[in-house]
């Protein structure tokens, strides 16, 4: 691959999409695969203004941004939504102003976490669901409860209808 550079759309093993631009994509893949798994080359550009194009795609994908906590930013788009995100970043780059035309796609329902991510956040929400049901009796005493308080109540079923999310089984290490 000589000439100009491209820009890049990658298909993570997670489903999610990684845009970028590189003068080599199957390089860069073989280069960003390390710590998020494999990549699929889906779709390229060769561009002169690659970078530009890029940015543009960005900026137009940025409220689809999934980031991940390997430093990655990908998006949680199907391949035609992110494919018109880069040809309306071509068209804006060739003729500010065209991207008028362009109207970002509905984001498509967040990837799922796994299991022990999944019930952190589950038992966070539960946890604050508990807060506030124990400000709801602070206000009707008149005052806060005491731990002591809050066990007895807890203990006499006052979470019954929102019981605490069970921690996911750890898979053996084969």
């Amino acid at each position: 691959m000589t000439g100009h550079p491209f820009v890049y759309v990658f298909l993570r093993d997670d489903g999610a999409r990684k845009v970028g631009f590189s003068g080599n994509p199957k390089k860069r893949a073989k280069h960003l695969r390390i710590g998020v798994g494999e990549l699929v080359l889906e779709r390229t550009w060769q561009l002169e203004n690659a970078r530009e194009v890029e940015g543009i795609t960005h900026r137009l994908l940025k409220r689809h941004r999934h980031s991940r906590a390997s430093g990655v930013e990908t998006y949680n788009l199907g391949l035609d939504e992110i494919c018109a995100a880069v040809e309306a970043a071509i068209a804006e780059a060739k003729r500010p102003g065209a991207i008028k035309k362009y109207r970002a796609p509905e984001p498509l329902p967040p990837l799922p976490l796994p299991p022990f991510e999944q019930w952190m956040a589950d038992l966070q929400a539960w946890q604050l669901l508990r807060l506030r049901r124990y400000d709801e009796i602070a206000e009707k005493l008149g005052r806060r409860m005491t731990r002591a308080e809050q066990r007895e109540w807890m203990a006499a079923g006052g979470m019954a209808d929102h019981p605490a999310p069970q921690m996911p089984e750890r898979k053996a290490n084969a």
